[in-house]
């Protein structure tokens, strides 16, 4: 079975509105750049207290 076909059965939705998924596209390049700067942060302060 090839999982890389799209289903002949399903009609295609097209793009979509650009409106309604742009905002739920922007929002995770932000979550990752705060999860990183806690991580340097975290990192930050544990190279701090061993040095």
């Amino acid at each position: 079975m090839n999982l890389d076909l799209q289903n002949p059965h399903n009609a295609d939705s097209g793009s979509g509105n650009v409106e309604t998924f742009l905002p739920g596209y922007e929002k995770p390049p932000e979550q990752i750049t705060d999860t990183l700067n806690q991580l340097r942060n975290e990192l930050k302060a544990c190279l701090e207290r061993r040095a």
